[in-house]
């Protein structure tokens, strides 16, 4: 039971790091075709033989449907995949559907291969067994995967290995190849053709279905293509939607319809519309007007729509700008209120009446029909109908004639609107932010607030970066006392702010600047006299700005370097101490904790690197670590071993004292050994780290060096083992190899002469410490002590005795496996000796109320048989058959 819970549990969490929210997003989003309009696609001879598998010397089971934008290819291979399983039944069917508007992952190649492996890994439990070692591995190297991304190169090495395994027949839909980011799609397309030519020389049944425009051209060696343009049976699809949609039956007017659409269905449906609403008021020549001034480009169409007498074109330029240009997709509310605030923000303070179907209207209206709302599990996003006019647009400065007041830079004048839309927001009376209960009633009642609080700064450190001054947006936060009070409030009440990320109420708008890697901004601020900046003032989770911006090397993500390197050079004291991490040298190391991935090691050492050739100290005492060194080896715990390895050893080649004394652990191998223990940091699991050990060891580490929390070494160890056994049962060690691990370190100190029974420390020895997490049941680790010679009866520390802290861990709210953890650990001890026992388990029997026939049924046959007896009786009586 317990086994196929955990392997359940496996599979979901593996499948999770493969998924992401916005999986599906874009099949969901594709029309569904109108009816009678995409059938024709399985009579042509190019699919008949795709499907059946007739020209693969010449094909390799590609299809590849080309078509001008907004011809409906998207809506065509969705209309096939949504049949896939009809006319391919057997099959494992994967598909995936780029989307130039969507987020990164979206319109990646990332994304692309983390759909396709996800897929296949679901519905083949043969490749997912050859999968989830792969998956176990990046868990105990990195952590558990909410840390740690996967690689595109792991992912193609998996797929293509996969067809050596016999894959079952597959089937696979890849549409809009042209709406994977510009870099990456010829590396889509290779990858692809490489799949399908390795799938021939195994002998594996694979079949492609891709789509795109006809530019950027790419092209491969094998393929059949099917090409949309001037295609009988697709004009004849459109004849069909013509048929179905116009309310003029006037045939002449169908016929030029058909005619000036040119194979483009978003043209067609687009002048539909306006010919609909044309022929509204019944006159039949306004329509044959309207027809003819119809273009027949598409994108001359778009101009036509956008340039109509328009009284709300402020608005439809910034309603257009927030959906170009925001960091996230925005809901219907959200956007409502950014083009409120940028354009009329006194309005924001009287929404009550407002419901979403009016929003909806609203944006429709000032939209012109090219923006729609779309229905969503978290809320209604807002978009393009179409990428052709996002494409429109961004085209030739198109938004820049829509509203002259735009730089030549569109996209950095585009963010500097943004911001101060923002800005003007943070402004609006009715924000009541000085206690956390109004807090959230204020982003309750203004759903543009979460927002505001997250991309304020976006939005102006971009505009900045593209050379569109932002000294106004500074000025206001700096000279407004009260607005940027508000607006760090706001932040730090948000739900998702760590202590480490908050600003705090004493902070300085530099702090927070260099907090958010505005590198650009912090520049302005400092060498602007009139912002009289003190770089070196001291407040904060950091204490300093310098230090903010050392931590922010990792924690989000992104390099910081450049503002590291404008403060120093604006003054900026590289020794200053203070904050929970002491030194800005301390906070850069100890930012390998927040996100442990391979790409934020290697910022991390390049800021290290920096830091000490700018003349950083590197055995100063101050900080929760105490040091330096011990901070990065207290790394290794959250999710890299080997990178940290890489830090340590650079802070040991620039002098590091080994066994330098102080901070929470004491010494950097008590740190390394606590892996844990530092419930500052929680929350990364199964992760051992001997090779981090044997590095400081071989360094010169005093192994049982006395100090710190955990008293030394071995009882860090030893607790960290025991704690990490939580994990599963401790009959899964054997499936998934983690016996060994949980010993290892353990095990490698007292290979390097590690005292078993030393005393010091919250808990007194190393047997205590682990005894403390019975709920555990540590048996591996507390049988490697014992056999090593603790000393069962050990007296000292917080319970004393290791079995008081076995006994200490009960607790009425535990499990029935909980309670059978600890009584057996009790009877390790008694078996070992233990003088106090005997009598703890009396207590413990009191404890959980066990009756006479429990306790004897344990003692004669064991916990298993007391478990098996107690399910029996749970069951409900047979019903009787009378």
């Amino acid at each position: 039971m317990c086994l196929d819970l955990y392997q359940a549990e496996t599979k979901f969490a593996c499948l999770q790091s493969l998924s992401f929210e916005e999986i599906d997003d874009r099949l969901n989003d594709i029309r569904e075709s109108h009816p009678n309009t995409c059938n024709w696609i399985f009579e042509t001879i190019q699919f008949e033989q795709w499907k059946n598998r007739e020209n693969i010397a010449n094909s390799n089971g590609i299809l590849w449907i080309k078509g001008k934008p907004g011809a409906g290819k998207s809506t065509l291979v969705k209309f096939i995949f949504l049949r896939a399983k009809e006319l391919f039944p057997d099959y494992i069917i994967g598909s995936y559907f780029f989307n130039a508007r969507g987020l990164p992952l979206q319109k990646s190649f990332l994304g692309m291969l983390r759909s396709i492996v996800y897929q296949f890994l679901d519905q083949d439990q043969q490749q997912f067994d050859r999968f989830i070692p792969m998956f176990l591995d990046k868990n105990k190297k990195h952590g558990t995967s909410k840390n740690w991304a996967w690689h595109p190169g792991e992912l193609q090495r998996f797929l293509l290995e996969m067809l050596r395994f016999k894959l079952k027949p597959t089937i696979l839909f890849i549409d809009a190849l042209d709406e994977c980011h510009d870099d990456e799609v010829k590396e889509t397309i290779s990858f692809l053709e490489k799949l399908s030519a390795a799938a021939v020389a195994s002998n594996v049944v694979l079949n492609i279905c891709q789509s795109s425009r006809h530019y950027p051209r790419y092209s491969i060696r094998k393929v059949t293509e099917l090409v949309l343009d001037n295609r009988t049976e697709h004009n004849q699809a459109i004849e069909k939607y013509i048929e179905g949609n116009l309310k003029i039956e006037e045939d002449s007017i169908k016929t030029e319809l058909l005619e000036k659409a040119d194979g483009v269905f978003m043209w067609v449906i687009l002048a539909t519309r306006m010919l609909n609403d044309a022929y509204n008021d019944g006159r039949l020549k306004a329509t044959r007007r309207k027809l003819d001034q119809i273009p027949s480009d598409l994108d001359e169409v778009f101009r036509t729509i956008l340039g109509r007498d328009n009284p709300h074109q402020e608005q439809t330029v910034l309603m257009m700008q927030w959906i170009l240009f925001s960091e996230s997709t925005l809901h219907q509310e959200q956007i409502y209120e950014a083009v409120l605030a940028g354009t009329d923000p006194e309005a924001l303070s009287n929404q009550d009446a407002i419901v979403p179907e009016d929003i909806e209207k609203y944006i429709i209206s000032t939209g012109r029909g090219l923006i729609e709302c779309v229905r969503r599990k978290g809320g209604t996003h807002v978009r393009f109908i179409h990428k052709t006019a996002t494409d429109f647009l961004l085209r030739n400065n198109r938004l820049k004639m829509l509203d002259p007041s735009l730089t030549s830079d569109v996209i950095g004048s585009s963010h500097s609107r943004l911001a101060a839309c923002c800005l003007a927001y943070l402004e609006t009376e009715g924000f009541d932010n000085s206690h956390p209960e109004s807090q959230q009633v204020s982003r309750d009642r203004h759903p543009f607030l979460s927002y505001v609080n997250k991309n304020l700064f976006y939005h102006a450190e971009r505009a900045q970066a593209r050379g569109v001054h932002q000294h106004e947006f500074l000025q206001k936060l700096q000279a407004e006392h009260l607005l940027f009070q508000r607006l760090k409030r706001l932040h730090d009440t948000d739900y998702n702010s760590s202590e480490y990320a908050k600003y705090g109420t004493d902070t300085s708008l530099l702090y927070v600047l260099s907090l958010n890697h505005c590198a650009e901004l912090t520049r302005v601020l400092l060498n602007d006299k009139n912002f009289d900046v003190d770089v070196n003032a001291r407040a904060g989770y950091f204490s300093n700005a310098l230090q903010a911006a050392a931590a922010a090397s990792s924690f989000l993500r992104d390099k910081n370097e450049n503002t590291i390197r404008i403060l120093l050079d604006a003054g900026a004291d590289i020794n200053a101490k203070g904050g929970r991490s002491g030194t800005a040298l301390q906070a850069a190391v100890t930012s390998i904790h927040r996100y442990a991935g391979n790409f934020e090691v290697r910022v991390t050492s390049a800021v290290v690197e920096m830091l000490l050739k700018a003349g950083a100290e590197i055995n100063t005492e101050c900080g929760y670590y105490g040091n330096p060194l011990q901070a990065a080896a207290a790394a290794f715990g959250y999710g890299q071993n080997l990178p940290s390895n890489r830090i340590i050893r650079m802070l040991l080649d620039a002098g590091a004292d080994i066994n330098a004394f102080g901070g929470h652990y004491g010494t950097a191998l008590q740190a390394a050994a606590a892996t844990e223990g530092d419930m500052f940091f929680s929350g990364y699991d199964e992760y051992f780290p001997v090779d981090t050990i044997q590095l400081l060891l071989d360094s010169g580490a005093e192994v049982n060096a006395r100090g710190g929390y955990f008293g030394n070494a071995l009882q860090a160890a030893a607790f960290s083992a025991a704690y990490t056994s939580r994990n599963g049962c401790s009959f899964l060690s054997s499936r998934y190899n983690t016996s060994n691990d949980l010993k290892a370190v353990v095990e490698k100190l007292l290979e390097n002469g590690a005292d078993i029974n030393a005393q010091g420390g919250y808990y007194g020895n190393a047997l205590q410490a682990a005894a403390s997490n019975a709920i555990y049941y540590p048996r591996i680790v507390l049988q490697a002590l014992l056999d090593a010679g603790a000393n069962v009866n050990a007296q000292g520390g917080h319970y004393n005795t290791a079995t008081q802290a076995a006994l200490a861990a009960c607790h009425s709210s535990h499990s029935e496996h909980q309670q059978g953890f600890i009584v057996q650990v009790l009877d390790m001890f008694l078996k070992a000796g233990a003088m106090d026992a005997a009598e703890s388990k009396r207590t413990f029997y009191q404890k959980y109320e066990w009756d006479i026939a429990d306790i004897e049924l344990y003692e004669q046959s064991g916990w298993l048989a007391l478990v098996q007896a107690r399910e029996d009786r749970r069951k409900p009586p047979p019903e009787l058959s009378w």
